[in-house]
């Protein structure tokens, strides 16, 4: 409904489609937290927290973000707080957290996904595939 700010749903959604991962996929929406015990649960390896930031980057720019960055830009329309979500997931597994900006060109209410994001994202599936997330 908000344009750019669903790229990490639009993730997911195409990682599921494809099939070629049997990595535990999560579609948290704007409120992960609701989600760390069924991320707790799975006993991950890794986690990958992908989501729309506002990095003062080009649109469709993906960048691989330090839990320290979180800050530095402006994530989405969540209601809680990223940087607690990270911590907590540090807490209750031994996972190697790692967090995928995308930079929004369009947020506004009724926006469609703009070309710059929605390439990139066809950029970064076949990496995501790749990692070892079985």
């Amino acid at each position: 409904m908000r344009g750019d700010d669903a790229a990490g749903i639009e993730v997911i959604r195409l990682l599921k489609k494809r099939k070629k991962t049997n990595a535990v996929l999560i579609d948290a929406g704007t409120v992960p937290e609701n989600y760390l015990n069924k991320i707790s649960e799975t006993n991950p390896d890794i986690i990958i927290l992908i989501d729309a930031a506002d990095m003062q980057q080009p649109p469709g720019t993906v960048l691989e973000l330090s839990p320290e960055d979180l800050g530095c830009f402006s994530f989405s329309t969540h209601s809680g707080s990223l940087s607690l979500v990270i911590d907590y997931l540090k807490q209750e597994t031994k996972a190697d957290i790692r967090l995928i900006g995308i930079q929004p060109g369009k947020r506004d209410v009724g926006a469609e996904m703009t070309k710059q994001v929605r390439n990139a994202i066809n950029q970064l599936l076949p990496e995501l595939e790749k990692e070892k997330l079985d």
